[in-house]
C-alpha cells in the first residue's frame, strides 16, 4: 500500500536524524511500545481516510486482500472499515506492519540510537504529522 510505504520510509529517516540531547538509553521494550502506537495511527489513518486507503491497495498482494469482500469499492471502502466487517481486515493489516521488516529495523534503530526525550515524545503524538514533528536521534 502506498501509504504504508510512505510511513515505513518516514520511519526509517526518523532513525536517521539528530535530536535530542538527553544522554539516557532507551529499552527494547520502550522501542516496541513506539512501533506498536505508529501501528495504531497509521490504522487510524487507514480508518479516516478511506479512499486514499483504497486507492494505495496492492491489489496484486492477496494478504492485503484477504478480508475485503467482492463489491467493495472506492467509496464504500471507509464504510466497510468503520463496520465489524472491517476489523478482520484492519487486524490483518496490523499484523503485517508489525512483522514487517521495516518495522522491525526502525525498532533496532531505536533502541540503538533513541533517548528518553524521543520516547516521551513519540508515545505523545496523536498523529503522523504530529510524530514526524518529534526530534530524533
Amino acid at each position: 500500500m502506498h501509504w504504508y510505504s510512505t510511513m515505513i520510509a518516514v520511519l526509517l529517516v526518523v532513525g536517521c536524524r539528530k535530536g535530542s540531547s538527553t544522554d539516557e538509553s532507551v529499552t527494547r521494550a520502550q522501542c516496541v511500545a513506539v512501533r506498536d502506537h505508529v501501528v495504531e495511527l497509521i490504522l487510524g489513518h487507514y480508518r479516516t481516510h478511506g479512499t486514499e486507503t483504497f486507492d494505495g491497495l496492492d491489489r496484486a498482494d492477496t494478504a492485503t486482500m484477504v478480508g475485503i469482500p467482492p463489491g467493495v469499492t472506492r467509496d464504500t471502502f471507509q464504510p466497510f472499515l468503520e463496520s465489524e466487517a472491517g476489523k478482520p481486515w484492519l487486524d490483518n493489516a496490523r499484523a503485517r506492519l508489525v512483522g514487517g521488516a521495516a518495522m522491525t529495523e526502525t525498532v533496532d534503530k531505536c533502541v540503538k540510537r533513541g533517548k528518553l526525550a524521543n520516547i516521551t515524545c513519540w508515545m505523545g503524538a496523536a498523529t503522523m504529522e504530529t510524530f514526524q514533528r518529534c526530534p530524533t536521534p
